[in-house]
């Protein structure tokens, strides 16, 4: 685990990096939800590189994901941030790592933002994916 001002630091540089971070395979898409300024995310998050330990026949872990609304201005605001446990079963353990897991949210995003940046964190190993999503310029 990493000390806790190593991780703000990594996360605060994550966020305006103007590259994405690939040590976590991530792809995905932002479309325009049912309701005025919501979403639809979906994310594809690989898992080659996140810490999975066996136990009693499951892969266990833990992923963060954040997700920020940014402005060309260069503010950012946080839209969403969630840890969840990781739990793959032995018999789906080598597709998940072939294929990825699949994450997805439906969001309500502020019509001034031009950007989604997502941010995928391992906690354990403090390896990070980014990912920059351009706003549908119909929805803004």
């Amino acid at each position: 685990m990493q000390a806790p001002e190593r991780r703000e630091s990594q996360l605060r540089q994550a966020i305006w990096s103007p590259l994405d971070a690939t040590a976590i395979d991530l792809n995905g898409s932002f479309s325009p939800g049912s309701e005025t300024n919501s979403y639809d995310l979906r994310l594809n998050l690989g898992l080659a590189n996140v810490s999975l330990q066996p136990l009693e026949g499951r892969w266990n872990g833990q992923i963060e994901v954040k997700i920020l609304e940014r402005k060309n201005s260069g503010t950012a605001r946080e839209a969403l941030s969630e840890a969840f446990a990781l739990n793959i079963r032995q018999e789906n353990y080598e597709k998940t790592l072939k294929t990825g897991l699949v994450y997805s949210r439906s969001l309500k995003i502020d019509p001034e933002a031009d950007s989604v940046r997502v941010i995928v964190r391992d906690p354990k190993s403090g390896n990070l994916g980014t990912l920059t999503i351009p706003l549908p310029k119909t929805a803004q």
